[in-house]
């Protein structure tokens, strides 16, 4: 069976309540699947933990080690917004990931991969992280052979809705950087936000831009700034 999964870390920007508002996005839309969360604080869906303590972004190498997962595994960060059938996102084989909306070559928003390939997981040095800056960054390095989802279904809210509207094919809309979901006025996107959202995903968290210049100061001081957040 599919395995739907997302990666909330404490000390972040987000809740929980941003987890169930993607559980619950997600359950209209996709496949019979599993839908589990990586954390390291109690959601309130099948979680499985966070062990490393790698910081911000970094946690999401984790959904690449081994023994977590088998068959067909899809992730979405927690700000995506699913707008349409992400089964054409979830089928095939091998690792697939959302094309480039901005300076990396892909964007780590939404990928696909098979359970049993840890290849990002087991390559990976911590040590590496100043020098690569962010998950995208190691991915691009690590996964030469990566392929993009069809740019019509995988969307950036930013690069492709803004002033525009949905495009008639998006099946996910990826809400990197600014604004975040619960700041976008749009009426065709806020009215998708508001079906499935509650609490904290209501109000855009306040702490992000803190929580990023927070990060990039501390890979600044080991050698090197991070992507964009």
């Amino acid at each position: 069976m599919l395995t739907v999964t997302c990666v909330l870390r404490s000390g972040g920007p987000y809740t929980a309540d941003w987890v169930i508002g993607l559980k619950d996005n997600v359950a209209r839309f996709a496949p019979p699947h599993r839908f589990v969360c990586l954390s390291d604080v109690d959601v309130p869906c099948e979680r499985l933990p966070l062990v490393t303590g790698w910081p911000g972004w970094w946690a999401k190498i984790e959904l690449f080690r081994p023994g977590l997962f088998t068959g067909r595994v899809f992730y979405m960060d927690l700000d995506v917004l699913v707008t349409g059938d992400i089964s054409p996102l979830c089928a095939g084989s091998g690792f697939v990931i959302c094309q480039n909306f901005g300076a990396s070559v892909y964007n780590s928003s939404a990928f696909a991969w098979d359970g049993g390939d840890t290849l990002i997981f087991d390559r990976f040095d911590p040590a590496d992280m100043p020098r690569l800056g962010g998950d995208q960054n190691w991915i691009v390095e690590c996964r030469p052979d990566a392929q993009a989802f069809p740019a019509e279904m995988a969307v950036s809210y930013n690069a492709h809705c803004s002033g525009r509207g949905m495009p008639p094919d998006a099946r996910l809309i990826a809400c990197h950087g600014r604004p975040k979901p619960p700041d976008i006025q749009d009426e065709w996107f806020r009215s998708r936000w508001l079906q499935d959202r509650k609490g904290d995903a209501l109000v855009a968290p306040k702490n992000h831009l803190d929580w990023v210049a927070d990060h990039r100061a501390s890979l600044d001081r080991m050698g090197r700034a991070p992507e964009p957040g």
